[in-house]
């Protein structure tokens, strides 16, 4: 996992803000973070592109906020440093909030819980994408996705992760 930043009570309340409050600072922040994560494979690996899959959150929660926030956030990387970006996972079915759940109920939670989507092309590598990741079921959750539809996933980046 390559993530910009541990996280804080400050960047916990800066990546509720930049998700639920559309607020735009805070997600150019988060931006900066993911791109030190990308910074951070750039310097030990050698990739021709960096390929991304954003993590979705649950469709009725995007309805709510009017965006889909990852998405949003790649959209803030790519003016800044030269990645693609593919949403190839959706939801297979309703999820809880994740927010009030222990590590082993977010487990639960997810498992099973994503699917690639049928689509024309996809790069058969990339790396998942996330605002912040704390117990890490949602990334266990979306690499368990990718393996089944055979897609490589060579890592994580976050603009900020627990240690």
């Amino acid at each position: 996992m390559y993530a910009g930043a541990k996280l804080t009570p400050e960047l916990s309340h800066l990546a509720v803000r930049a998700k639920e409050d559309n607020d735009l600072l805070a997600r150019k922040f988060l931006a900066t973070l993911v791109i030190k994560a990308i910074n951070e494979i750039k310097d030990k690996k050698s990739y021709r592109h960096i390929e991304l899959f954003p993590i979705p959150s649950r469709p009725e929660v995007n309805r709510i906020r009017g965006i889909k926030h990852v998405v949003e956030l790649v959209k803030e990387v790519k003016k800044i440093y030269p990645v693609k970006s593919y949403e190839i996972l959706k939801h297979t079915r309703k999820v809880k909030d994740q927010s009030t759940l222990t590590h082993l109920q977010r487990l639960e939670n997810l498992d099973g819980a994503f699917a690639v989507i049928e689509k024309k092309f996809f790069p058969s590598q990339g790396f998942l994408i996330d605002d912040l990741v704390t117990s890490g079921a949602t990334i266990k959750a979306a690499a368990a996705a990718l393996k089944e539809s055979n897609i490589e996933l060579l890592g994580v980046i976050t603009a900020c992760a627990t240690s």
